[in-house]
């Protein structure tokens, strides 16, 4: 359970997977933060993982990973979308951090967290960790310090309301946004070399993105 700001009730709830192989020996975890219209399978892709799964080549190296749905995502839970902004994200994963340390996640305590993002969840991590100053590192991935104007008009031209997508359907939460249908290899691969598998199953699981954290 958490909140969406500080002084507000826990109602929003994330759903996270700690792993780890072998016997737990590290007091080291990397926090796994995944960007826009995407979800946790981003670093668990369950289409030959040996080679495409972030979290088992990690836990293969010893590191234990919590991979999350961030709220809005995935299975957590889906508020309003004008009420999930890059602001609150970071307060979210701010109390996901002070639980790894303090045992109340897990019942393990956790020494050092270490926070691992991916476009927007790399810009939510910075925020966390430029507001809260309470982890130990970060690993940004797929992240610019600018996005031309051409760009951001390129990615809203994918974009569109989530309830108007088959794959969620009118009863999806409000103020939510999605990439097109069949747009996403051209949107994040490269069509030359990209393994067409991949592609289908990341149209298959795709996930949203907040209107709050759009603006």
């Amino acid at each position: 359970p958490v909140s969406m700001s500080p002084g507000t009730p826990s109602v929003e709830t994330v759903y996270a997977e700690l792993c780890w192989k072998g016997k737990l020996t590290t007091d080291l975890v990397q926090v796994l933060v995944h960007g826009a219209t995407y979800n946790r399978n981003y670093w668990d892709f369950r289409y030959e993982p040996g080679r495409y799964s972030y979290v088992r080549k990690a836990i293969s190296e010893g590191y234990v990973t919590l991979n999350i749905d961030r709220v809005g995502s995935g299975l957590s839970s889906k508020p309003d979308g004008l009420d999930n902004t890059i602001d609150s994200a970071a307060y979210v994963l701010h109390q996901i951090v002070q639980a790894l340390r303090d045992g109340t996640l897990t019942g393990e305590k956790f020494g050092s967290v270490v926070l691992v993002g991916h476009s927007l969840g790399s810009v939510i991590s910075i925020a966390e960790a430029v507001s809260y100053h309470d982890v130990d590192g970060l690993i940004l991935t797929g992240f610019t310090h600018n996005l031309s104007p051409i760009g951001a008009v390129g990615l809203m031209a994918f974009l569109y309301q989530t309830t108007l997508d088959p794959l969620f359907g009118p009863e999806a939460p409000a103020n939510y946004f999605t990439t097109l249908p069949d747009s996403r290899g051209l949107l994040f691969y490269y069509p030359v070399t990209a393994d067409p598998y991949v592609v289908a199953l990341d149209e298959k699981t795709k996930d949203v993105l907040s209107m709050g954290q759009l603006e």
